[in-house]
């Protein structure tokens, strides 16, 4: 059995530029910062960098994209890095990779000649720093380390082209600080290493992804120097590299020696694990894997506490911020964090709608979601259930009660309890639910109207606040039973299809109904209180299951549909035509498996069923972002995976499955 922390890519897999530069790793710094690339240690997008700084969580920026490695022994040279160009790879230092292995952080180990290097990368928690570790393990006597960094000072969704001028460079108390672009933190270089001043530009670097999701994918780096040191086996040298600021190589304003923040990172990264395990209950395994993965997703911003949806182009959003959250915080021991959460969306709440994101660069957050603010009465909710905690729900109340009232009422986008009790949402050019791509003008999805989904999370958003409000206002949480009673009288001959035994994915205005077969639907069954059961509940389940599951998830439209798009590739408007048309999403195996459980009962049987059905989730933790689940993988076999390679619902829902479904044990990985 595979676990992450014996896992390692060697041999003819670490040497292949194709394969090995698929598999990809990721380190985060908690305030939405990171480093990530590939094992080949070619980059293949443009987030690929070992330094993507954030000042705040929506101002990302590339501050240094890569340093190559050259050795030199007895008058041969041997290049270990790795970059693609037009039409050639140059250099190949993959070729040289004898193994890698991501945990406890990404280690690569590089061979030749008789002498092993060993490289490692870690970044400093809370500081936009990342390190550099090289460690000479063997040679047959010294040699000489050339290290090379590529500056791209710019926005991370950005690329950058060669400019005279764009950057200058000085020395400062041990320090190389590169200034670049205006509004751009400058950028520190340190080295026990020489540095020697040697400025060039590498141009037209490809990144292979973003020609296949038909962006711009050539850039040019700046290359200010070169630092050099003499090795002898058993020496080591660290390359630092830190915004200059007080995110990063500066503590209120004192500046922090290379020795400081080398040292820091890897000691302060084991901690943080160590400590992160024990607050789970020490898992073992791919559990423990995937708790170290939830915990890339958990950012400061400023003082409040927030979650980043995916890496490596998310934000924090409130959707996926709230369905995440019992498998974020709850399951992993991490409950007074997952309150500063809600605190934190709570505190951004307008009219009975909480943030659906914070985008990027300053800009007002995003209400553009009727479905966020229901599930955040959900992760109230659960807060409650797992921690018996009444103080957070009070203090939350107001808004809960906003939220509730303003739907009821009716609030912005056409949100609004109909005279049945059940809630519509839709205006033309929004895409509302989860399903919410958006091309241009174009909505792909637009389910204006009734929503299935949408219902069964109203009706538990109703259910859940009678629960937590009861004791300090009654006669609400009353009106809230009530109005749920008018749900669950209408949801059934609204939604329920006889002759397709499903129930229908939206019903419009005019009474038009959509029966496209979509997982939605098991929302109505696996949230904490289903508005189905019984054979409705079975025929839902096993529906989706013949119809639309695959070892990777539910797939979001039937094959049968005249509008399954079955992969997604191409440029912004196709994939988007397939996002939710097909693609498979790996987090609604958590509705699924709820979903089948609740049906056939939460035996043994079914336990070890649903263990084999997710098997193979687990194995995807070691095939795409290592130690990670993707967002989605294309709707056709084999599958593969797609969007972002580090997904935090996708995670989040293992995690969720792990407490709720199988009381913790079955993700030490026999599952």
């Amino acid at each position: 059995m595979r676990t992450i922390d014996t896992y390692g890519i060697s041999g003819a897999e670490a040497q292949d530029p194709q394969k090995a530069g698929d598999l990809e790793w990721l380190v985060t710094n908690h305030l939405g910062g990171f480093a990530s690339g590939t094992v080949a240690g070619m980059p293949t997008r443009r987030y690929h960098a070992l330094l993507v700084a954030a000042p705040a969580p929506e101002a990302r920026c590339v501050l240094l994209a890569q340093v190559l490695e050259t050795v030199t022994q007895k008058g041969s040279s041997w290049s270990l890095g790795a970059l693609r160009f037009p039409d050639v790879y140059h250099p190949q230092g993959f070729r040289y990779l004898h193994r890698f292995q991501p945990y406890p952080y990404p280690t690569w180990i590089y061979a030749a000649a008789g002498w092993l290097l060993e490289k490692s990368l870690a970044m400093l928690p809370y500081k936009n720093v990342t390190v550099v570790h090289y460690r000479l393990l063997d040679a047959p006597g010294p040699l000489l380390l050339t290290l090379q960094p590529f500056v791209a000072m710019r926005h991370y969704h950005h690329v950058q082209q060669e400019k005279a001028g764009l950057y200058q460079q000085t020395a400062k108390s041990g320090w190389q600080v590169i200034q670049g672009p205006p509004g751009l933190p400058e950028l520190y270089l340190a080295s026990e290493a020489i540095y020697q001043k040697e400025e060039t530009w590498w141009r037209r670097i490809t990144y292979r992804q973003e020609a296949e999701r038909g962006l711009e994918d050539e850039e040019d780096w700046f290359a200010p120097g070169f630092y050099n040191i003499e090795l002898h086996p058993g020496d080591s040298v660290r390359l630092v590299a830190g915004s200059g600021d007080d995110t990063g190589v500066f503590h209120s304003g004192h500046l922090l020696s290379p020795a400081e923040a080398a040292g820091a990172a890897f000691r302060r990264s084991r901690a943080r694990q160590a400590e992160l395990l024990a607050k789970a209950g020490r898992p073992e395994g791919a559990a423990a894997q995937l708790v170290l993965a939830a915990d890339d997703f958990i950012i400061k911003r400023g003082e409040l506490v927030s979650v980043i949806a995916g890496y490596p182009w998310f934000t924090d959003w409130g959707r996926d911020t709230m369905i995440s959250f019992p498998g974020l915080f709850l399951a992993t021991g991490r409950a007074d964090e997952g309150g500063a959460v809600l605190a934190t969306f709570a505190s951004a709440a307008e009219g009975g709608l909480i943030p659906n994101r914070f985008p990027d660069i300053n800009i007002k957050p995003e209400f553009n979601a009727v479905d966020a603010s229901l599930w955040f009465i959900y992760a109230c909710w659960q807060y409650v259930k797992y921690t018996g905690e009444m103080v957070l729900a009070h203090n939350l109340w107001p808004v809960i009660r906003q939220i509730l009232t303003s739907y009821r009422q009716g609030t912005r986008f056409g949100i609004r309890a109909e005279k049945n009790g059940l809630l519509r949402a839709g205006e033309e050019g929004y895409a509302l639910t989860w399903m919410d791509a958006k091309a241009g003008d174009w909505v792909v999805t637009p389910r204006r109207g009734l929503a299935v989904e949408v219902n069964a999370l109203w009706y538990n958003a109703l259910r859940s606040a009678a629960d937590l409000g009861a004791a300090w206002d009654p006669a609400f949480c009353y009106r809230c039973l009530e109005l749920a009673g008018e749900v669950e009288k209408h949801f059934v001959p609204t939604f329920w299809l006889p002759e397709e035994g499903y129930l229908a994915d939206v019903v419009a205005d005019d009474g038009t109904v959509d029966k496209s077969l979509r997982p939605n639907q098991l929302l109505a069954v696996s949230l904490p209180f289903p508005l189905l059961s019984g054979h409705l509940a079975c025929q839902v389940v096993e529906t989706v299951h013949r119809h639309l599951l695959t070892p990777l998830g539910p797939a979001t439209l039937s094959p049968l549909d005249a509008d399954f798009q079955p992969l997604y590739r191409g440029n912004q408007r196709t994939r988007d035509a397939a996002y939710h048309q097909g693609c498979v999403w790996p987090w609604l195996m958590g509705p699924f498996i709820s979903a089948y459980r609740r049906v056939y009962g939460r035996s043994d049987k079914t336990a070890a069923i649903s263990r084999r059905l997710l098997a193979p989730l687990l194995d995807h933790l070691y095939t795409a972002g290592l130690g990670h689940i993707s967002e989605i993988c294309d709707g056709a076999p084999p599958h593969w995976p797609k969007g972002c390679p580090w997904q935090a619902w996708s995670t989040a829902e293992m995690l969720r499955l792990w407490v709720e479904e199988f009381g913790r044990a079955p993700l030490e990985m026999t599952l």
